[in-house]
């Protein structure tokens, strides 16, 4: 989950992040700043605190053999993470549909019906490599039709990109009326949700959202922050000169 999370973060399209995992994904990074965290058994411990199904008593923890103090520090942290949420309160919220576009300045994809579904074929920076050329290609769904039909999309030359320069979503479209579920599955089509574009465009919408306080953005762009703007501007404009 933190590797995907971290693609989807760099993507130019990407899976609408809802504001509560925003706020945790901060509260994480000061987590793992302090200097206990930076060493493995105060961190089993602490996840030993955290998913613990009874409340945090610290002399259940004092046989890891780690010092009182320091395993007090560790408790408070544990405590501060369950007041957003339980691991599986967290995960629930990271089913939230939703996908970014930025193209259209619209969250696309806020719900799904029993004979439709929704994907991301998009394009990031590769965040673990040292060489800014390199690029990852992200082809996922809100479910699994949808993950499989990007794939698709992707592999067989299904769709145009000519007019999606940097990509975008896609909806997938099945036959309910079909025997079984992989016929269905099978015969499944897609489209185009984003509308067509140019590169110029997404670029004028990226600059004009940067241009505006954080507060005052909307759609795709109201929850987006400074760097992750600049951060996708120099990407798209890197892919318009062929990475050079």
């Amino acid at each position: 989950m933190p590797a995907t999370n971290k693609l989807n973060n760099h993507s130019i399209f990407q899976f609408d992040p809802a504001a509560d995992i925003a706020a945790w994904e901060k509260w994480d990074k000061y987590v793992k700043s302090n200097r206990l965290l930076n060493d493995r058994p105060y961190v089993q411990v602490l996840w030993k605190m955290v998913l613990s199904d009874k409340p945090i008593q610290l002399p259940d923890f004092l046989d890891s053999g780690l010092p009182e103090a320091e395993l007090s520090e560790v408790r408070i942290l544990a405590k501060q993470i369950l007041e957003i949420g339980s691991p599986k309160d967290l995960m629930n919220k990271f089913r939230k549909p939703g996908i970014l576009d930025p193209a259209d300045n619209r969250v696309q994809a806020q719900s799904t019906r029993a004979d439709n579904d929704f994907a991301v074929i998009s394009l990031a920076p590769n965040p673990f490599a040292e060489d800014a050329n390199y690029v990852v290609i992200i082809a996922a769904g809100i479910h699994g039709p949808g993950t499989a039909h990007a794939v698709q999309a992707l592999a067989h030359d299904g769709l145009s990109f000519q007019d999606h320069a940097s990509w975008g979503i896609i909806e997938v479209e099945m036959d309910t009326f079909s025997k079984d579920w992989p016929t269905m599955f099978e015969t499944a089509t897609y489209r185009w949700q984003t509308k067509a574009y140019t590169p110029d465009k997404l670029l004028t919408n990226l600059q004009h959202a940067r241009n505006q306080p954080l507060g005052q953005r909307q759609g795709a762009f109201a929850r987006l922050e400074d760097d992750i703007l600049v951060e996708r501007i120099r990407f798209i404009e890197r892919l318009s000169q062929g990475m050079a």
